[in-house]
């Protein structure tokens, strides 16, 4: 991979996600929302609203993790532990 970030260069969603855990000498950590605990993803963006859907109770925190976890993205389990039901 070269040094300069292109999206068109990035791979699998795995392989940015392994780029993401093992950033280069020099370059900054930067969660993904799935890599984010509840309480984290909360003090960067608020606690959700309760009717934020018609149906109420939309978590746009819990949705990324379920979504990574279904693509086999390495989900801490720490982030997996806000949400039971998703195992």
């Amino acid at each position: 991979m070269n040094d300069t970030p292109n999206n068109a260069n990035r791979g699998t969603d795995v392989e940015r996600a392994r780029e993401l855990l093992n950033p280069s000498p020099g370059e900054s950590v930067r969660k993904e929302l799935w890599q984010m605990t509840k309480s984290e993803y909360e003090s960067i963006h608020g606690k959700p609203r309760k009717n934020t859907t018609g149906t109420g109770g939309f978590s746009p925190h819990k949705s990324a993790v379920e979504i990574a976890y279904n693509r086999g993205l390495p989900v801490p389990a720490t982030v997996l532990a806000d949400y039971p039901g998703i195992k």
